[in-house]
């Protein structure tokens, strides 16, 4: 039994020293940008302006998928909660979404602007739905 890792190493321009920029941990864990990361995939990094990660779907790949879905996939619980963003498609389809375990949607952001809080089809710019009769707002001072 000999635990190992990888380790990926790049020269900077105008320099000779090597740097190291990735990491696979034996227990999994890949880190970019440190070499010891915290989780499944830890990225570290300060770009100043530019992103620290930046997901792209080129022209001509039009897709109705997500772009994005974070989500909770532990189904011996019922746990189906999570967060997903989609790009815009040739239908303009621009969402971030809050999904509930049910597959409802808790929150949802169009590319419009409008705002749907119970409901997957806002029709304002603030569209707010109660599931039933009880309050829709609380505020408490």
């Amino acid at each position: 039994d000999v635990p190992g890792r990888m380790m990926f190493f790049t020269t900077p321009d105008g320099t000779s020293s090597l740097i190291e920029r990735m990491r696979i941990t034996n227990a999994g864990r890949v880190g970019i940008n440190t070499n010891s990361p915290d989780a499944l995939l830890h990225v570290s990094g300060s770009q100043g302006s530019g992103n620290v990660a930046l997901f792209q779907r080129k022209e001509g790949a039009n897709n109705t998928s997500y772009m994005v879905s974070i989500e909770n996939d532990d189904t011996t619980s019922n746990q189906g909660a999570g967060l997903n963003v989609r790009a815009g498609n040739d239908n303009g389809d621009v969402t971030f979404n809050a999904v509930t375990r049910d597959g409802t949607y808790g929150l949802r952001v169009i590319g419009d602007g409008k705002v749907g809080i119970g409901t997957d089809t806002p029709s304002q710019e603030l569209h707010v739905e109660a599931s039933s009769a009880n309050e829709i707002f609380l505020i408490k001072t």
